[in-house]
Order: structure tokens, then sequence, then C-alpha cells
């Protein structure tokens, strides 16, 4: 079978993405995911986001991202910023969630 080719573009803090439709049709982006959100009491594991970000958006467009979203005073991407980033990401690929 041709595998099927089925992507969305979307914009996060004007940023435009292109993703896999399915991108949640992955064992490594769901346990990605139970890292940062573990509901067996545990606490979140934030280093899981860069992998996790990468994984779903790809290298190229993850570099873009960092880029975008780099502080221009100190040249740091603040985690403030990504968790924004991150939380509008989800509620456009994952709006029932």
């Amino acid at each position: 079978t041709m595998p099927k080719e089925s992507k969305q573009t979307i914009a996060v803090k004007d940023i435009e993405l292109t993703v896999e439709s399915d991108l949640f049709d992955d064992l490594e982006v769901l346990e990605l995911l139970g890292e940062m959100n573990p509901t067996n009491g545990k606490k979140p594991n934030a280093s899981a986001l860069p992998a996790f970000l990468e994984r779903v958006l790809g290298s190229s467009q993850y570099e873009k991202v960092k880029n975008e979203l780099r502080d221009t005073y100190d040249g740091r991407v603040h985690l403030d910023s990504v968790s924004d980033f991150i939380q509008e990401f989800m509620t456009k690929v994952a709006p029932n969630s």
C-alpha cells in the first residue's frame, strides 16, 4: 500500500508550519507526551519537550521555531516563549484534547 500523504499547514505565534495530520499516530510521539505530562504521579520531564518538538516538526522546522522564538536581547530561547508556543500548537493540531 502507498503511504498516505496528509499534511496540514498551521500558523503558531505567526510561524507557518506544515505538520502531518496524523502526527499523534506515532508511539514515540505519545511516549514523549507521556514524559512531559505523566499520569502516574511522576514529575513532568521538561527535557522531553525539545525531542517532542523536533519529532513532530522535523529538524528544519524545529530550528525555524527556535530562531523565531529567540529573544533578540539575550539570544536565548526562553521557556515561557516555548510554553506559549506549545500551548497554541497543541490547540491547533489537537483541538479536542
